[in-house]
């Protein structure tokens, strides 16, 4: 639970029936900004993806318009009003009463506007108008899954008064120490009192300054593990002249931290197994659905996993679940295949092309972002920056140490990294590679690229065994002292081409390469989770989903479910 919508907040769906229309030209600005009556618009159930707002154009991708009357409730009248977004992916533009409110570019993140002076008493119109192409320079710089546009996830209303709290940031330790640091927004009346209360422990101070730290002492605080997921609850309240603001969120106290090549947790070694992960189901693609997320993260902890990793920024009740049911998230921005050989965003983009400053830029905004909506999160003790750069370009060195860099000075605490495809072999790279990470996360698939093309799977794996070793020794002898995560490992089930169309060449795989990784590296994750759709690239290929998955897209299992189940229990 990180709940920032408490009750005096007074927070108001707006999830629902919206209406909805494409833009494909993007030329209906002007008219459905002023209200005219010829367009045409349909219903659809917020939050939604394009593919289920449009149907019969599932791949479209371009502007797209919401639209739904809003009527604020009583209660809220003469308080400062906010319209908060979950996400929307990707370039969003809100509008009330054809006035312009806001934009906001990055997806998969929250953001929201105060729209006090933008709304009246009676109905307004809110209009929001999405776009889910990319352009050289944003995020994601490539998508190795479905492009998925809309308004993906929860929208919503709250109210303050003039003064409220923005944030709250909690750095817990080991010994029960707790700084509660809180940063206030608005105008704040003389006298205003801020309290924080952990359990029995509670301080007050009169608000001298927009941000403050106040520390309290937990004695003998339950250590959160994905063994004992120990929760506690920070609240926070603010009073004063005409003001009155509370919030609550979730903490917890644990330490991952590197001991040479080892992984220690609370002071302990520890080994990560688990998954990677993607928001996409059957029923709403890649619009949230708790429902089928909460069981997804519920059978990931039955089989055992411990580990989880996302490429983007996922639904913060995942992150809630992956707290309360004790899993390790590894949060990561989607900077993803720069530069790596014909997967370009868009394909073919030079250096020049890519505005390579906007990439950092943007980069650095995201990682900020997830910063402030994921700091308390217990389960969160990594940071990632990207994903298979091609690490043969030095600007993808500097890009990458210059992200790690900034991680580091945010959050000295968690560990910080990037997942490497292939870079590591090249020795050039050696110094640089992986300077400023705190582990080696490699993405290695050594049965499909030792198999391919063959057309009789051979069940000898010998040879798989003995390159996944040498990989790991290579690793180790050029970077000593740091431990190694198997990032992505895996296969897929429709690899025709190795004359092998079934589930038992993914069995075979998992349980060929899986004992030697448990044995010589420190983590790992089996991608993935569940079949998802391809992007239209690798689509028009003849790959209609990437049949990596465990389960099926409808979260049937395959056979190897319960082979990697059997692996993952048995340590």
């Amino acid at each position: 639970m990180n709940n920032l919508y408490s009750d005096k907040r007074m927070p108001f769906t707006l999830n629902g029936e919206w209406k909805f229309c494409m833009d494909p030209n993007g030329t209906k600005a002007d008219d459905i900004v002023s209200g005219n009556p010829s367009i045409a618009w349909r219903n659809v159930s917020v939050p939604c993806d394009i593919a289920h707002a449009c149907p019969e154009q599932p791949d479209y991708i371009g502007p797209c318009w919401f639209k739904r009357d809003l009527t604020i409730p009583s209660e809220m009248i003469g308080k400062r009003i906010v319209l908060h977004f979950e996400a929307v992916n990707y370039i969003a533009a809100v509008f009330i009463n054809g006035r312009f409110v806001g934009r906001n570019i990055h997806g998969f993140l929250p953001f929201e506007f105060d729209i006090t002076e933008f709304v009246v008493e009676d109905s307004n119109v809110l209009l929001v108008m999405t776009d889910h192409r990319r352009d050289y320079g944003e995020l994601p710089t490539y998508f190795g899954w479905k492009n998925v546009g809309g308004i993906i996830r929860d929208v919503c209303l709250y109210a303050t008064d003039e003064a409220y709290i923005e944030r709250v940031k909690i750095n817990a330790t080991l010994n029960g120490e707790t700084n509660v640091t809180v940063k206030i927004g608005g105008k704040i009346p003389d006298g205003a009192q801020l309290c924080v209360e952990l359990m029995e422990e509670k301080a007050c101070t009169t608000v001298a300054k927009t941000e403050q730290t106040i520390t309290l002492k937990i004695d003998a605080p339950k250590l959160w593990s994905p063994e004992k997921p120990n929760l506690y609850v920070c609240a926070v309240n603010l009073s004063g002249k005409n003001v009155e603001d509370a919030v609550e969120t979730t903490y917890g106290y644990r330490k991952l931290e590197v001991c040479g090549r080892q992984f220690y947790l609370n002071g302990q070694p520890y080994f990560l197994k688990g998954f990677n992960y993607h928001e996409d189901n059957i029923k709403t693609g890649g619009a949230v659905c708790r429902e089928i997320a909460e069981a997804d993260i519920r059978t990931m902890k039955d089989t055992g996993a411990n580990f989880l990793r996302c490429h983007y920024p996922h639904d913060r009740n995942v992150l809630n679940l992956a707290d309360e049911l004790g899993i390790i998230f590894m949060a990561e921005i989607p900077l993803n295949a720069l530069f790596l050989p014909g997967f370009s965003a868009p394909v073919g983009a030079n250096k020049n092309e890519v505005r390579l400053n906007q990439v950092f830029h943007n980069a650095k905004e995201m990682l900020s972002q997830l910063f402030e909506r994921d700091w308390n999160h217990p389960c969160v003790c990594f940071w990632s920056v990207s994903n298979e750069g091609n690490e043969l370009e030095e600007i993808v060195n500097e890009i990458n140490n210059s992200l790690l860099q900034f991680v580091k000075a945010a959050d000295p605490e968690r560990l910080c990294v990037h997942a490497s495809m292939g870079g590591y072999f090249n020795k050039d790279n050696i110094d640089r590679l992986y300077h400023y990470d705190d582990a080696i996360c490699i993405n290695v698939y050594t049965t499909y690229y030792r198999r391919i093309g063959l057309r009789n799977f051979n069940r000898d794996f010998t040879d798989v065994r003995l390159s996944l070793k040498d990989t790991i020794d290579w690793l180790k002898l050029c970077y000593p002292g740091k431990p190694i995560i198997f990032t992505e490992f895996g296969y897929g089930t429709d690899r025709s081409h190795d004359g092998i169309i079934s589930e038992d060449i993914q069995c075979d795989c998992i349980v060929g390469e899986y004992p030697v990784i448990r044995e010589h590296a420190q983590g790992v994750m089996l991608w993935c989770y569940a079949d998802h759709p391809w992007p239209p690239r690798i689509v028009s290929e003849g790959y209609d989903l990437s049949t990596y998955g465990l389960l099926h897209r409808d979260r049937t299992p395959k056979k190897a479910y319960e082979v990697y189940k059997k692996l993952l229990r048995e340590d």
